[in-house]
């Protein structure tokens, strides 16, 4: 986990461009970073967060990283901004989260579509499986065998139609029972982001967080509940970002 510590001022950073890392070796953030820069005139500490906070969502589901000694570890980043008002947080946050956001919506449009044809199968499925339970209930109030139908049960439970999962990276102020139950549904990488640290660090998005330390070790976890059915989330990743 990597954490990375902003504190600013209204007239001069804390931290002068100096203390950051050199990103030469890397030109395309770089220079993105340096045009964030040019034309938002933000501290340069709270853009290289931003970025990094961008890159780690897109990348912390598809690549781990393998360590000297050999242990693989995720990429997924705890980043924590604080600067004061009028230091253009939101309008940094925005060049960087922008498009990730736009593309959540696109995608959430298209599964819209996949969810229609699902229901529709999933109502069809379900008027199938009520039949056969129908005619095992009444074998079985005459004791008869229902062997057949037993048989055709489990090959329909078999061919129960998958609800589309829904494109959802982003979560927003979440709280950790809405956010650990979206990536069980939906994708198993997340960004939980903040506009608020101390709706953050007060409030019910870090009310589990032993939970959510486990995640960003790639551990697995498993929630229980009492009113609804236990899952567990396994090969999750997760990271934060809160201003």
């Amino acid at each position: 986990m990597y954490f990375n510590y902003f504190r600013n001022s209204a007239h001069k950073s804390n931290f002068g461009d100096d203390s950051y890392p050199s990103l030469s070796q890397f030109p395309l953030l770089d220079a993105a970073i340096n045009e964030a820069q040019a034309n938002i005139q933000a501290p340069r500490g709270l853009i290289q967060n931003a970025a990094l906070t961008a890159i780690s969502v897109v990348l912390q589901g598809l690549v781990d990283i393998r360590k000297p000694n050999g242990q693989v570890a995720p990429t997924s980043l705890m980043l924590l901004a604080i600067a004061d008002s009028g230091e253009r947080k939101s309008t940094v946050e925005n060049v960087f989260l922008k498009p990730i956001r736009a593309f959540q919506a696109k995608q959430g449009e298209e599964v819209k579509e996949s969810q229609s044809v699902w229901k529709v199968k999933y109502d069809t499925w379900m008027v199938r499986r009520n039949g056969v339970l129908k005619a095992i209930m009444k074998k079985a109030s005459k004791g008869l065998s229902a062997d057949e139908e037993e048989k055709v049960l489990l090959a329909l439970e078999k061919e129960a139609p998958a609800k589309p999962k829904e494109f959802k990276i982003l979560y927003e102020d979440s709280t950790s029972e809405a956010l650990f139950h979206g990536m069980y549904e939906n994708l198993p990488a997340a960004g939980l982001i903040s506009s608020e640290g101390g709706g953050v660090l007060e409030g019910r998005a870090f009310n589990d967080l032993s939970k959510q330390n486990a995640i960003w070790s790639g551990d697995s976890i498993t929630i229980d509940r009492k009113t609804a059915e236990s899952f567990k989330l396994v090969d999750a990743r997760l990271r934060c970002f809160s201003r």
